[in-house]
Formats: C-alpha cells, sequence, structure tokens
C-alpha cells in the first residue's frame, strides 16, 4: 500500500524585487517557512512583456556554497561568470551553477532581446550542498529545450518535463550534488499523476498555472504546497485549463544552515570567510 505524502501546508508567493530590480514571486523562503532542507529558495520571474530597451537582470554578483537552477519558460538570457563561461538560455533552457567555493556571475537578457522586447517568464531555484561539497570547485552547465527529456502521459493527458532526477526510468540532464527531483508537469482538465517520492525525502509542488486539488486540499495559481515525508505525491487538475507546476523533492542533509545574502555555508565563521574572500577577489572578477 501506497504511503501517499501528507500535505503540511498552503503558501502564497510574496512579491520582492532582484537583481537590477525586476520584480520576482517568491514562493520559499517566506515568513511562513523558513527552511525546508536541501530546498532553499523559490522564484518566479513574470510573466512580463517588456518593451524594447526596457528588460533587467541580475548584474554581477558572487554565490558561495549552494547550486542553483534557472528554468527559463520565455525568453532570451546571457550568461557570464568569472570561471570564463559565457552562454545563452533560450526559452525551455536551462542552467545548473555548482557555486561550490565561489564564483562570480551575471544574467542579463540577452542584447537581440533587449533590443526587440518580448516576455520574460523563468524560474531560479537555489538548492543546498552537502557540507563536503560546500568548498568544492564552481562549475556551470547550460542545456537547451531539445535536451530535456520529456515524459508523455497515457491518453496524451500531460507531460511531465524531467529537469533533474529520474521520473519512471527517465533520467533529467541536470545532475545536482543534492540529488534533487526537479519536474515541470503540465496536466489537461480533470487529470490525476501520481509522483514517486524517496522515502524520507521532501517535496514541495509550486503552481504556476490552473488549480490543482491535493487530497481535500486545493491550491491555485502561485501557490506553493509543502509536504511530509512519503512514498507519492498525487495532484489531481481541477481547473477547466491545463495545470502547469514545478515539482520538487529530496532528502535533507540535517546539517546546520548559516545563510546570507548569496552565501550558504553551514555555520557564521564560514560566512565571514566568503565575505572576506569575496572582497579580496578569490572569487574572480568579471571584465
Amino acid at each position: 500500500m501506497t504511503i501517499y505524502c501528507e500535505l503540511k501546508r498552503i503558501i502564497s508567493a510574496v512579491t520582492t524585487r532582484e537583481g537590477a530590480g525586476f520584480e520576482v514571486q517568491r514562493a520559499f523562503p517566506t515568513q511562513h517557512l523558513s527552511e525546508w532542507d536541501p530546498i532553499l529558495l523559490i522564484d518566479e520571474h513574470g510573466p512580463v512583456d517588456c518593451e524594447p530597451n526596457e528588460a533587467i537582470g541580475a548584474p554581477a554578483h558572487p554565490h558561495r556554497g549552494f547550486e542553483t537552477i534557472s528554468y527559463l519558460l520565455e525568453g532570451h538570457i546571457i550568461h557570464r561568470d568569472s570561471l570564463g563561461n559565457i552562454g545563452e538560455l533560450k526559452s525551455g533552457g536551462v542552467q545548473w551553477v555548482q557555486a561550490g567555493s565561489g564564483m562570480v556571475h551575471e544574467e542579463l537578457p540577452h542584447p537581440d532581446f533587449l533590443t526587440r522586447g518580448g516576455r520574460m517568464h523563468g524560474f531560479q531555484v537555489w538548492l543546498n550542498l552537502p557540507p563536503e561539497f560546500k568548498m568544492s570547485p564552481p562549475n556551470c552547465e547550460q542545456f537547451t529545450s531539445e535536451q530535456i527529456p520529456v515524459y508523455t502521459l497515457s491518453n496524451q493527458s500531460g507531460t511531465v518535463k524531467v529537469i533533474a532526477g529520474a521520473f519512471l526510468n527517465m533520467n533529467g540532464p541536470v545532475d545536482t550534488r543534492s540529488n534533487v527531483q526537479l519536474y515541470d508537469i503540465t496536466l489537461k482538465e480533470k487529470t490525476d499523476i501520481i509522483i514517486p517520492t524517496a522515502t524520507h525525502s521532501r517535496s514541495m509542488l509550486y503552481l504556476y498555472q490552473g488549480q490543482a486539488q491535493l487530497g481535500s486540499h486545493s491550491i491555485t495559481s502561485r501557490q506553493l504546497a509543502v509536504f511530509e515525508a512519503g512514498e507519492a505525491v498525487q495532484i489531481n487538475a481541477s481547473s477547466r485549463q491545463p495545470m502547469r507546476a514545478l515539482f520538487f523533492s529530496g532528502l535533507p542533509f540535517n546539517a546546520p544552515i548559516a545563510r546570507y545574502g548569496p552565501f550558504v555555508m553551514n555555520n557564521h565563521i564560514e560566512l565571514a570567510d566568503a565575505f572576506a574572500d569575496y572582497q579580496a577577489g578569490k572569487m574572480g572578477t568579471l571584465d
């Protein structure tokens, strides 16, 4: 008998600003939930329609001690970092950054997008790193939409885009050190899906389109469902339009977390070292 993950709480995203001042909907962390290790942050940017020369991004900034996943539904972004990487992120693509011991990077609208304008819509996810990887060499990888596998449900009732982890023997390209499952799920009206989870893992579902039924509870767009550990999560699309959501699941490290701004370490001494190293230029620079 399957033990379904018990719904712990439902949290509404809050509006805040990031980067050079662009608006995001922050699903987590908020005043209602500050920690859910190994997941550290979930932000949704847009959808927003930008006029020519209006789009803004995140100028040069440092990171240490965690990894990020940027998932772009619509738009065009250019990335540079202090490792010498330069890459483009287009609609449907994913960028994974393991900050490790530290790096400086920037994510800005691609010049072509900035000139013509258009719709920007995407997500930024922060994942904790196990203590043994906090000071590992930094790394960055990018994946196009075509490189991310999509599982089609029976009767064409929906899809699961497998960004990280595995879904029914289909593996996502992002190999996180936190071993997190990350899927983009689309369900048609009155369709349900059962997502297997590892025993003792923690799971979240962020709905960004439509409505969903989770047992006796319903959630709507820009709400986050947080689950206790179990063996599976059951989701039912309850609206007349397709339901779209990001699903996250991973095992907690049960290690202390000390975080401030762009750094996530295990204690405040390590945080102080991170600021000192950044100010000394040890995380590199962008010319």
